[in-house]
């Protein structure tokens, strides 16, 4: 999901059609992914895949120990969400 919003921030600009090809999502869909563009930017888009990212690292039991994984998950969404 995110890694379209960064996409559709590449690409900004472009025609509905040419940005729904470029990103890999139906015609119809392109306004959905533009709206959440608005709510993240280029930065927070970049922050989101990074906290998903060692999220899952994190699940993996790499650079955690024995982590409680909703401890992890709540902790994730509490940093993209703020």
């Amino acid at each position: 999901y995110f890694s379209k919003i960064l996409l559709l921030h590449a690409h900004a600009g472009e025609d509905d059609r040419s940005l729904a090809g470029k990103v890999g999502v139906a015609p119809f869909l392109i306004r959905e992914y533009k709206a959440a563009a608005k709510n993240f930017s280029l930065p927070k888009t970049i922050n989101a895949i990074h906290y998903i990212r060692m999220t899952d690292l994190q699940l993996k039991g790499i650079g955690a120990a024995n982590a409680d994984q909703y401890g992890l998950l709540r902790e994730m969404i509490f940093k993209l969400i703020h």
